[in-house]
C-alpha cells in the first residue's frame, strides 16, 4: 500500500514534470523511506504516550536518529529485518530502560563513557551499500563527535539532576548505537577479506 501512494505520488511529479520518468523509482523509494521514518516516529510517540513514557520515546528519538545517521554501523539486509530489529529496539528501550541500570549508576557511566569513547574513535562505518569517500568521512565523522558531545551534555546534566530513568535512557540508547556501529565495523573486516 505505502510502495503504491509513492509510487503514485512519483507519477503525479512525472506528469507535472517535476522529475523525469528515469527517477520515478528513485523518487518513490525516497518518499517511501521518509513515510517509513515518519511513521517509526509516530508509533514511536505513540507508544510512549501509551505506556506513559513520552520522555523516554522522546530520548529514544533524539539520541538514536542522529548517532545512527552520522555514526553508521549495522544495517539489516531487507527491509523486513530492519522493520522487526528497529521496532524490537524501540520496544525494548522505550518500554524498558530502567532494567538495563538499575542497581550501579557507577556501571551506568562506565558504560556510557566507553560506548562514548569506541563511537569517537570508530565512527562512521559504511555499508557496502553505501560507501563514504574520504570527504564524507571526515564530515561524518565531525557531526558523530558533535552529536556526542551534545549527549554527554545531557546526560551530564540529567545525572546532576538525578534523573535517573532518563539517563538509564540515554545509556541505553548509546549502548544500542555502539553496538550496531561495532557490527557494521565487523562486517566490513569480514567483507574485505
Amino acid at each position: 500500500m505505502i510502495n503504491y501512494i509513492c509510487l503514485q505520488i512519483s507519477n503525479y511529479l512525472i506528469k507535472e514534470k517535476i522529475i523525469t520518468d528515469k527517477e520515478k523509482y528513485i523518487y518513490s523509494y525516497l518518499f517511501s523511506c521518509v513515510f517509513e521514518e515518519i511513521m517509526f516516529d509516530f508509533i514511536t510517540l505513540a507508544t510512549g504516550i501509551i505506556f506513559h513514557r513520552l520522555i523516554t520515546s522522546v530520548l529514544f528519538i533524539i539520541i538514536t536518529m542522529p548517532l545512527r545517521y552520522f555514526a553508521g554501523g549495522y544495517h539489516a539486509s531487507t527491509p523486513l529485518r530492519c522493520t522487526i530489529l528497529s521496532y524490537g529496539i524501540m520496544i525494548i528501550v522505550v518500554l524498558f530502560p530502567q532494567l538495563s541500570f538499575e542497581h550501579s549508576e557507577t556501571i551506568q557511566a562506565i558504560i556510557f563513557f566507553v560506548c562514548i569513547a569506541i563511537i569517537m574513535i570508530v565512527s562512521p562505518v559504511d555499508t557496502e551499500n553505501k560507501r563514504f569517500n574520504i570527504s564524507d568521512k571526515i564530515s561524518l565523522q565531525k557531526k558523530a563527535r558533535i552529536t556526542v558531545i551534545l549527549i554527554c551534555g545531557i546526560q551530564l546534566i540529567l545525572w546532576y539532576n538525578k534523573s535517573n530513568q532518563h539517563t538509564q535512557t540515554i545509556t541505553l540508547c548509546v549502548l544500542i548505537c555502539t553496538l550496531s556501529l561495532l557490527a557494521g565495523y565487523i562486517r566490513n573486516i569480514k567483507n574485505v577479506s
